[in-house]
């Protein structure tokens, strides 16, 4: 049974895994077998070494391990669960191919694909939540950055008409999904994430329907700073909750309300470095749900561990 791992035998693991020996390469340096890793499966091993280690231990419910996950076969599935959200690889052969015959077919499809990348979706209670600074006036005014991450899928089936029009996503121009995500402006902390929605909603709709208006409702105060496409609620009510680009601001603000979304689009771009969250998605809203879940529980642990955002 596997219980605490280092680092370094993470990264011996998931090199031997897909069948990279750094000992024949001619003793490759640490450097270059951590470039090899990230490579495979998208994070460095300490980051990877401090999900699993979460995962031996926590009592999230759909996170814990049974005692049989907590071997070698299981870190197996749990390495292959990684690659398989960086690469988003269009077949099962593919898998098998990289983990050197190490994984039966039958763990790679359906709900065994899926059995891992829930686990780490479940880690979302634990890292991205809402701090306690947010609400205790420890923070500044604009204390959050706002914003919706699209993502394109295959179409929708309507269960009337041929078209699917809700669905419609004008960036992908054919079906998508949306996705809501709130940054901490002076702490590398996602606060908030909320979807998947369909792609056709508007952001300003999500914010009020779908929880967030609520959330910062109860931090008297704080305001969100969004980008232009929330401008049509930053009238009236809206005024009580976004910062939005306004040719009346004073140079420093406007610099700052530029570099807090600059730093947000840079949070979203490591959203995307995923495959599965920038392929066209092909397994449908539930699955898509745990996928984008998982890469923000592990975007997370990316920037606690070595990874950071600038600063604003």
């Amino acid at each position: 049974m596997l219980s605490i791992l280092t680092k370094a035998e993470v990264l011996r693991k998931g090199l031997a895994y897909i069948g990279v020996n750094p000992g024949v390469q001619g003793k490759w340096r640490e450097s270059k077998q951590e470039e090899y890793f990230h490579k495979h499966y998208g994070s460095s091993s300490l980051v990877v070494a401090a999900i699993w280690n979460e995962l031996c231990f926590t009592s999230i419910e759909g996170a814990q391990l049974v005692e049989s996950e907590k071997s070698e076969k299981g870190f197996i599935r749990f390495l292959a669960a990684h690659f398989y959200l960086w690469t988003y690889p269009k077949n099962i052969p593919i898998m098998v191919t990289h983990f050197q015959l190490l994984i039966c077919e039958r763990y790679l499809e359906g709900k065994e694909l899926w059995h891992w990348p829930k686990k780490i979706a479940a880690l979302k209670s634990l890292k991205i939540v809402w701090r306690d600074r947010l609400n205790d006036g420890s923070t500044a005014h604009l204390a959050l950055s706002v914003d919706g991450v699209n993502q394109a899928a295959f179409e929708k089936k309507h269960p009337r008409y041929n078209k699917n029009t809700p669905y419609y996503d004008h960036k992908s121009n054919g079906c998508g999904f949306k996705h809501e995500i709130a940054l901490e402006i002076y702490h590398d902390q996602i606060a908030w994430i909320k979807g998947p929605l369909r792609a056709g909603k508007h952001d300003n709709i999500i914010f009020r329907e779908d929880g967030l208006k609520e959330k910062l409702r109860s931090t008297p105060g704080k305001m969100g700073v969004a980008d232009g496409g929330y401008a049509h609620g930053a009238s009236g009510e809206g005024m009580h909750y976004f910062a939005i680009p306004s040719t009346l601001d004073s140079s420093e603000l406007a610099n700052f309300k530029m570099r807090a979304r600059c730093r947000h689009e840079s949070l979203n771009g490591r959203f995307k470095n995923f495959e599965i969250l920038q392929a066209r998605f092909r397994h449908g809203q539930e699955c898509n749900g745990i996928a984008f879940a998982a890469v923000a529980v592990i975007v997370q642990y990316q920037m606690e561990n070595g990874a950071p955002l600038f600063e604003v």
